[in-house]
């Protein structure tokens, strides 16, 4: 397993990056995560790993494109992590979907939906759902019921069925 003092630099580091050393930094989380597999999964360099991605993720919005890297990064340790990134599952999931939905409206009506369309949003998104069935396991199913649901396409009341589920 990586050195202690490497995980603690890397947490530590994270807030004084510009957003290119940030995507490299995400790239070798990822990348460790990937080395390590379960080994990460451990509460001394979850609780250094975690909080500033966490921090991260919550700062930027769902029309930021620097949500890739991370999402890309969150893919990796969900995978790593295997039942263990339950903790931080449904979240993740639910920003996901939110992701997924608001991308599918923009396709059909960008203004409604407040943003231009972008398939990075989904391909990145879909990316992580798989990630997290992979690591979560039948654990995923407790969050799929929630991915149920129509996306209102325009004032009329027009709906659009979506159903994340058939695609996990």
């Amino acid at each position: 397993m990586c050195d202690h003092s490497i995980k603690s630099s890397l947490a530590y580091h994270h807030w004084g990056y510009n957003k290119r050393n940030l995507r490299i930094l995400y790239d070798a989380i990822g990348t460790l995560a990937d080395a390590v597999g379960e080994e990460l999964n451990q509460p001394r360099y979850l609780e250094i790993l975690m909080p500033p991605l966490i921090a991260k993720w919550q700062l930027l919005s769902n029309t930021d494109k620097d949500i890739f890297p991370l999402l890309e990064c969150f893919t990796s340790i969900a995978q790593a992590l295997g039942p263990g990134f339950s903790q931080f599952a449904e979240p993740v999931f639910g920003r996901c979907i939110n992701l997924i939905k608001t991308q599918h409206l923009a396709k059909v009506d960008p203004t409604i939906a407040g943003v231009q369309y972008d398939k990075e949003f989904i391909v990145c998104s879909l990316d992580l759902l798989s990630g997290l069935t992979e690591g979560l396991g039948s654990g995923i199913e407790s969050l799929k019921g929630d991915s149920r649901g129509r996306i209102i396409v325009d004032p009329r009341g027009v709906e659009v069925p979506f159903t994340i589920c058939s695609i996990i």
